[in-house]
């Protein structure tokens, strides 16, 4: 990255937790510039974008790589499973898409390396298993332990500091992928945290978050793992089982149920 905008990019590590805090320990800081763009903020994202956009589009239209997807920093496609090209600077065998891509990030100088390209019937996709042929994804065993006893934990204290609620919520968000209909748990969570920008700050754990974490956590922790993908082609119109039509500006949200004849409306929190 440029000299300029490396100034925005200093890194503090070194934070105590509190328990580390409480046990007596120093609080030593290290600050350390980064070189390279730092997936922290907007800003940087921005950069990223635009940047890995425009391969993208090159990717698709140019080198016609058909059904090609972006997730952040992963791309990912499907390919015939006998469709395979010999890629020499890794000594292997891809599929055929996955090998151009390969080429023209080479051709473009974007580094890459031959552990993150991965291929199969079954891969494992940002910490989760997924079947591609039964088209079903699940959280594996451990991590699913480790989620409930770090819930069943932070819900048993009266107090934590802002960083902690946003990393209990953005690995609970995590598992959404796999229990989507888990969301609502967060809801009085997120409500707590509104406003507030202190990482450090305290923020009290009240009833109704503790009481949405237990709802939360006892589902995970009796739910099987697994979520089944459907290959239906759905239809918005046809298949909905109701139609809730709504609307939102900086005043207020609105929502209509037309078979209901049913209306809702209420202004936006503070």
């Amino acid at each position: 990255m440029h000299p300029l905008w490396q100034l925005k990019q200093v890194v503090t590590t070194g934070y105590l937790t509190s328990e580390q805090k409480a046990a007596g320990k120093v609080e030593s800081l290290v600050r350390t510039v980064d070189c390279n763009n730092n997936f922290g903020g907007r800003g940087s994202g921005r950069v990223w974008y635009s940047v890995n956009g425009l391969i993208t589009w090159i990717a698709i239209n140019v080198e016609d790589i058909a059904d090609l997807g972006c997730y952040v920093d992963d791309d990912f496609s499907f390919d015939e499973w006998r469709d395979l090209d010999f890629y020499k600077p890794y000594d292997s065998f891809y599929p055929s898409k996955q090998a151009k891509l390969l080429r023209l990030w080479d051709h473009l100088g974007v580094p890459h390396s031959k552990p993150k390209q991965l291929f199969g019937l079954q891969m494992v996709i940002i910490g989760f298993d997924v079947d591609l042929n039964a088209m079903t994804a699940t959280m594996p065993s451990d991590s699913k332990a480790e989620l409930v006893l770090a819930l069943r934990h932070f819900a048993s204290s009266n107090h934590r500091n802002l960083q902690e609620y946003q990393q209990i919520a953005g690995w609970t968000n995590w598992s959404f992928n796999v229990f989507p209909l888990l969301k609502p748990g967060l809801c009085n969570m997120y409500a707590k945290m509104q406003g507030k920008t202190n990482p450090f700050a305290g923020i009290a754990l009240n009833n109704a978050v503790k009481d949405d974490l237990v709802w939360l956590v006892d589902h995970i922790e009796n739910s099987d793992r697994i979520c089944c993908f459907d290959t239906m082609d759905w239809d918005p119109i046809v298949d909905a089982t109701v139609t809730v039509l709504c609307d939102a500006c900086l005043d207020g949200m609105g929502f209509w149920i037309p078979r209901l004849a049913c209306g809702f409306v209420c202004p936006t929190p503070d």
